[in-house]
């Protein structure tokens, strides 16, 4: 009877021993796949575990990671060359709308009827409607692609604020409408691209121009080692619901009429705003639509 119990023990202990040995292989495989995981590596993982199930199955996860590493790279190979088909036939309709365009605006000034300078005004207003359409998607294409440039330097906010609103001072004007402008003169600089802080500028007054119904407002604030700029105009047919997709590429409503844009010029906002580090604060009260750019001053 005591040599049956001392053997039980002896097994016991057996077990309990490759249980714990077990259980600390594990510990230690879960470790380095939270670790390989977290800091995305590429290394292999490795066991010193003498157990063939745990050797296969760390063999199993590297496999897996592998193939995940190769769908990771495929989808990057598809995703750009669909940014560079979109860019390459957005330029390729740029060049037909261009002409169209120019001899819309000679038959405008020429001598019609009136009917028919209406179709004209009509034709010429719907290919401008395609012509912004394409020059979106365009731009997306070659802001989101991998060669995109990002060149940081010294740039005065108030002279490029001001030299991108004067761009836009005929298009104002065909709405029948006047833009409140608050602009410190002093001289306010911060570290980005020019180019890139440029289009946002950009995008944010079109996105005004096409969704707002007037009470167009563009200030500009320094508060400490902070400058706000905030682009403001009145909105119908927007709540909340459409306040919290405003970013996304393919979000896409015309906020004072109800017809469809590309939704694409914000969402180069963001885009670039993120890779800039600059902050961005948006909201809707009263129907007063309100997208604030905040960037680092120099002081």
């Amino acid at each position: 009877m005591l040599v049956i119990t001392i053997i039980v023990g002896i097994v016991a202990l057996v077990f309990a021993s490759l249980y714990f040995l077990l259980k600390k292989d594990l510990k230690a495989l879960n470790k380095d796949i939270l670790h390989r995981l977290d800091k995305e590596s590429k290394a292999t993982l490795t066991t010193q575990s003498s157990n063939r199930e745990i050797v296969e199955f760390t063999g199993t996860i590297n496999y897996l990671f592998l193939e995940k590493e190769n769908t990771k790279l495929e989808y990057k190979k598809i995703d750009q060359e669909l940014k560079e088909n979109i860019s390459n036939i957005s330029h390729d309709f740029r060049t037909p709308l261009t002409a169209i365009l120019g001899y819309c605006d000679l038959l405008l000034k020429s001598d019609l009827t009136e009917e028919t300078k209406e179709y004209v005004y009509i034709i010429n207003k719907k290919a401008k409607s395609l012509h912004h359409l394409i020059q979106d998607f365009y731009n997306f294409s070659r802001i989101m692609s991998t060669d995109y440039p990002i060149n940081i330097d010294f740039v005065s906010i108030c002279g490029l604020l001001k030299e991108v609103i004067f761009e836009y001072y005929e298009d104002f004007t065909d709405k029948d409408s006047s833009i409140d402008i608050n602009i410190p003169k002093e001289e306010i600089k911060t570290i980005s691209d020019i180019d890139a802080l440029r289009r946002i500028f950009s995008n944010l007054i079109s996105n005004m121009l096409r969704h707002g119904i007037g009470g167009y407002k563009i200030k500009l604030v320094k508060e400490g080692k902070d400058a706000y700029i905030s682009f403001e105009n009145k909105v119908i047919f927007m709540d909340q619901e459409n306040l919290e997709r405003i970013f996304e590429r393919s979000y896409a409503t015309d906020l004072s009429r109800g017809s469809s844009k590309s939704g694409l010029g914000l969402s180069i906002v963001k885009e670039l705003s993120d890779r800039l580090n600059h902050d961005l604060e948006f909201s809707l009260k009263d129907n007063i639509f309100k997208i604030e750019i905040i960037l680092k001053i120099m002081v």
